[in-house]
């Protein structure tokens, strides 16, 4: 009976003392360790399928129909030129109607459409029911190297123009016309050359005539 009263219980001070070393140590914060190495890095997953090919989008120049006819008249030395073009790249693959008014816009390159270098541009009244533009503007811009260090550059703004054999095709809701510009520099309009010109060709859409709400005729 006294071995067993001897170890069972123990003294008072030292259940203190256990207390008291418990306190003390729990004040006092533990640092991190260092950080170990890094682990091996693990094999890549395997690749996703590919997604849809999204909607074309719009103004990155479409070719859509064209302007196309020849260029004549007398260069600065007054000898007599002749020369062919043929502009076909569009910003979209519509032409628009906005209220009474269309702008019809083709150039050679897409780069173009942003510089203009080489662009023929009519804006005119359109009438469908009567077949008819009036009131037509041009714009056309025409160059060409002659040699490496010399360009035949030609640029042209007027109200001199007619137009003829309009047609639009109800059933794919196409345009096309034949035009003529036989320009005058004493009269309306300006051009680099300050001298007469003649520009006859045709245009053809290529894509739909729409309305200003994006509407199909």
């Amino acid at each position: 009976m006294k071995h067993l009263h001897r170890f069972g219980t123990l003294p008072p001070y030292i259940f203190l003392l256990f207390i008291s070393f418990f306190l003390l140590t729990s004040c006092f914060d533990v640092e991190d360790g260092e950080i170990g190495p890094q682990g091996a890095q693990g094999e890549t997953g395997s690749k996703g399928e590919a997604g849809d090919t999204g909607d074309q989008g719009l103004g990155v120049g479409v070719q859509s129909g064209y302007f196309k006819g020849t260029l004549k008249g007398v260069r600065k030395d007054k000898t007599e030129f002749e020369e062919t073009f043929e502009y076909t790249y569009a910003q979209n693959d519509f032409d628009l109607i906005s209220g009474h008014e269309i702008r019809l816009q083709r150039v050679a390159t897409p780069a173009d459409l942003y510089s203009e270098n080489l662009n023929m541009t009519i804006n005119a009244d359109i009438d469908l029911e009567k077949g008819e533009l009036t009131f037509p503007y041009v714009d056309f811009t025409y160059a060409k190297e002659i040699t490496p260090s010399s360009i035949f550059y030609l640029y042209l703004s007027t109200s001199q123009i007619e137009t003829s054999n309009f047609n639009f095709n109800a059933s794919d809701s196409t345009l096309s016309f034949d035009f003529t510009v036989d320009f005058d520099p004493n009269e309306s309009g300006y051009s680099t050359n300050n001298r007469p010109l003649l520009i006859e060709g045709s245009f053809f859409s290529g894509g739909k005539i729409r309305i200003s709400d994006n509407q199909e005729l």
